[in-house]
């Protein structure tokens, strides 16, 4: 199921032009679709859509910290990547 989701969320990166930038188990659900097991990412109150916002703006740290990518976990983080996305995944 982390397969799909990965191939759902470059969708949703590349096509949808959004990064969530908070994806933690809090925010992954599932739910069974045509007996399948489908998962759903939700809670975007801290994403951002790229085509108004081209880089992140942000110097805070956003996101849940036991699911954060470690490169974010300093003083000062850089602005944040579509991979740190995928590593909390």
């Amino acid at each position: 199921m982390m397969q799909a989701m990965r191939k759902w969320y470059r969708w949703l990166y590349e096509e949808a032009r959004v990064m969530h930038r908070d994806i933690s188990l809090g925010n992954l659900m599932f739910r069974i679709k045509d007996n399948q097991v489908v998962g759903v990412l939700s809670e975007y109150g801290l994403s951002l859509r790229l085509d108004t916002f081209p880089a992140p703006t942000s110097k805070q740290r956003i996101g849940t910290m036991p699911f954060m990518a470690a490169d974010l976990l300093v003083l000062e983080p850089p602005p944040h990547l579509y991979r740190y996305d995928l590593e909390s995944l």
